[in-house]
């Protein structure tokens, strides 16, 4: 479609790349810090077994907000990036896939509970949690993904947990006051979700609604080339959450809180990850239909920086976890220090993992990533299954780190035997982006 009011956006490949990190970087940064902040403060307000009872229905919550946003961030994005002209179909049949999945998850949750038998405070833990699905689905952060205007990214990141870790400061004090806790983080999703909804409107207008576009064959087109992604997005969850829901259901709460609050620090650390992927993601999709050397050069120093990011900092987390736990959680949670040391082991690998993931994706091969990640989370199950009964926590720890590396194992032999030639252990583009950072930082400076 032509004839799309869609303003073009154009950059040249270095300037892209920092421009995007930049802002990225300080979304996520804030996110991740935010969100942080708000479960050290729920682990010392709700205690262990009160934090371990939110984080079984959040587990179960990431699961439904990836099938209800079904990764369009991604293909959305992509064929943005691509085909500018195709964003007001893209915009319509998206959304309304999306609101049919989040009705039809609703409505499980609401009837399949109460034939569970759960209790009142866990109905409406699940029910209240799931209200976050319905801001995922009309999100438009893909837009400005696609656009490269990650600014809009950054805001969609941060800004929802200002408004969380706000309210669950003035609302939560204790225990009984477990279930405003997801009703505040919907709360922040709905509010950014209506900002960037604006926002796109007005500098994208065809980005607006019109449900005359939906088409069929347009949404059978978008569920097949994302269905992939869907999938293996579900399996890679199992890495981040079928650990805390063995653990509740084989350990008890207590337990699951103290895996949790130790996973905190993970998902923080991890952050660096899902920046690389997000600023690489378009850049690396527009290179692999255009310029085939610059995708090479510019997977190059994505995966340099994995290498990078996913060694130095875990190394030193694991070296202080028993003051860092002690500062952070507090003396009752001092059991999670040596599980925390333990699960440094895994961030190596999700990090080359989610770089050479976002060079599969880029390059079109989905269902290799969906095979990887297949793979990977068998690992995880059966890793659980078998050793927290054994081990604990720890176990749930050995078990994450051994399906990471199958995981990433498997992608860099797909991208090395299908997309272009690279290498398993990037040390020579890592040292390239190290000698490179005082020129870095004279850019950064002659910008000021």
């Amino acid at each position: 479609m032509k004839d799309s009011p869609v303003r073009q956006v154009t950059r040249s490949p270095g300037g892209s790349a920092l421009t995007s990190f930049s802002w990225l970087g300080a979304g996520v940064l804030a996110s991740r810090l935010l969100q942080s902040v708000t479960i050290i403060y729920l682990t010392r307000v709700l205690g262990d077994a009160g934090l371990g009872r939110f984080s079984f229905v959040q587990s179960f919550l990431l699961y439904g907000l990836i099938v209800a946003e079904f990764r369009f961030w991604v293909v959305g994005a992509r064929q943005v990036a691509r085909e500018p002209g195709a964003l007001p179909w893209l915009a319509t049949n998206i959304v309304t896939i999306r609101l049919l999945i989040c009705g039809l998850e609703m409505l499980i949750i609401a009837t399949v509970l109460p034939m569970l038998g759960v209790d009142d405070e866990l109905y409406w833990l699940f029910v209240f949690s799931f209200l976050s699905v319905l801001a995922y689905a009309i999100n438009s952060d893909w837009i400005f993904r696609g656009f490269e205007r990650m600014e809009y990214v950054a805001l969609w990141e941060a800004l929802p947990r200002v408004v969380w870790l706000v309210g669950v400061l003035l609302l939560v004090h204790g225990r009984d006051d477990l279930l405003r806790v997801p009703l505040l983080r919907f709360a922040g999703e709905a509010l950014t979700t209506l900002v960037l909804l604006v926002a796109a409107w007005r500098a994208y207008p065809g980005s607006r609604l019109s449900f005359a576009a939906v088409r069929v064959e347009r949404i059978r087109s978008l569920i097949r080339q994302a269905a992939p992604l869907v999938g293996a997005a579900l399996l890679v969850q199992v890495y981040y959450g079928f650990d805390v829901i063995v653990l509740w259901l084989m350990r008890g709460e207590a337990e699951a809180g103290q895996y949790r609050a130790a996973y905190t620090i993970v998902m923080l650390l991890m952050m660096g990850s899902f920046l690389l992927d997000a600023t690489y993601q378009p850049i690396l999709a527009r290179h692999h239909a255009t310029d085939r050397d610059g995708f090479g050069w510019h997977l190059g120093r994505l995966t340099g920086a994995a290498l990078l990011l996913g060694t130095t900092l875990p190394a030193a987390v694991a070296i202080g976890a028993v003051p860092i736990v002690r500062v952070l959680f507090g003396s009752e949670y001092a059991p999670s220090a040596g599980v925390l040391a333990v699960l440094m082991g895994s961030l190596p690998f999700a990090y080359m993992g989610i770089a050479w993931g976002t060079a599969l994706i880029a390059a079109g091969r989905q269902k290799l990533l969906l095979v990887a990640s297949a793979a990977g989370a068998a690992t995880n199950v059966v890793g659980n299954l078998v050793l927290i009964p054994l081990l604990g926590m720890t176990g749930a720890a050995i078990a994450a780190i051994v399906a990471f590396a199958v995981m990433a194992g498997l992608q860099w032999h797909y991208v090395n035997r299908t997309v272009c030639p690279v290498p398993l252990v990037p040390v020579r583009a890592a040292v390239g982006l190290v000698r490179g950072i005082p020129r870095l930082l004279g850019r950064l400076g002659g910008a000021r």
